[in-house]
């Protein structure tokens, strides 16, 4: 029932987001997803090490592996370089990182022969690499070291799927009390693709 799986905060999430009947299920199937385990803690154990192939990424960019353009190239380099760091005022926390994007792909995907299969997200090294730097890196009191992400990549690389999830993890799982997640664009219409996209 929706009780087992606190009804009252799923409701709330409902009538705030917009979401309709269909991204009921995904929420129901998320908030037992949460209560099942002890992710909402930070001490989640992920069996997948996404930041291992966050890391990889990371290598593979810098070697020239992974084509990738000047920026993400000098990104890459500075996130190793960063781990190497000792006593400073970061630090990286793995099982936060780990457990960020061990929630994204619990979601579904809601679009062509993925969804027809009610196949759930995947994510592919680059998304890893981004999820883990953006909710990794800590100062002493818990706070994010980013407080700002920019993200370009080309078209057809699920880029609005990809930030659907993220926006549904930061308006319920990211701790924040009366958490607010905007999609802004262009558009009105263009907009919407992401909204929607959570909505499923």
């Amino acid at each position: 029932s929706v009780e087992d799986v606190r009804g009252v905060r799923c409701v709330a999430v409902v009538a705030v987001c917009g979401l309709g009947c269909h991204g009921v299920r995904s929420f129901l199937t998320f908030l037992v997803y949460q209560t099942r385990t002890t992710c909402a803690s930070e001490k989640c154990e992920s069996l997948k090490d996404y930041v291992a192939l966050a890391e990889q990424y990371a290598r593979d960019v810098v070697a020239g592996t992974i084509p990738a353009a000047k920026w993400t190239r000098l990104a890459c380099e500075r996130s190793i370089k960063d781990a190497k760091r000792k006593k400073w005022r970061y630090a990286f926390d793995a099982a936060a990182a780990n457990r960020v994007c061990d929630i994204l792909e619990k979601f579904r995907h809601i679009k062509g022969e993925w969804a027809n299969r009610k196949e759930t997200l995947q994510l592919e090294p680059w998304q890893c690499w981004i999820t883990c730097q953006v909710f990794g890196w800590k100062n002493a009191k818990g706070l994010r070291r980013y407080r700002t992400a920019y993200i370009e990549v080309p078209r057809k690389n699920a880029k609005s799927t990809f930030s659907s999830a993220l926006g549904l993890y930061m308006l319920t799982a990211d701790g924040e009390q009366g958490a607010e997640v905007y999609s802004a664009a262009k558009s009105r219409k263009q907009a919407l693709i992401v909204f929607e996209g959570a909505q499923e």
